[in-house]
């Protein structure tokens, strides 16, 4: 097995700030090492947009690190954008 897509179907629906939606969101994607740089991220991203057309969903989401520079890059370079960014703070005591 050279990857791997666990994917979840979410419904938005009457959301104070967001529009009804319908949306593939992808938990978790994962190429062997071996398999990295040899289009099997491209294939599984375009197979999960591929069920995601068939389920009718509005679009496909995905979280990822800010210092995972590299799967951003590859991400944008499939189409995706950024949608929203979580902002931290760490908590002295």
């Amino acid at each position: 097995m050279c990857g791997l897509v666990i994917f979840r179907i979410k419904e938005v629906e009457n959301h104070i700030n967001l529009e009804n939606a319908k949306i593939l969101y992808v938990g978790k994607i994962v190429v062997d090492k071996k398999c990295q740089r040899k289009g099997v991220g491209t294939l599984l991203i375009q197979e999960m947009n591929k069920i995601a057309k068939e389920l009718k969903c509005n679009r496909m989401e995905l979280s990822c690190w800010s210092f995972n520079k590299e799967a951003i890059e590859f991400y944008k370079a499939q189409g995706m954008k950024v949608q929203r960014l979580n902002m931290e703070m760490e908590v002295g005591g």
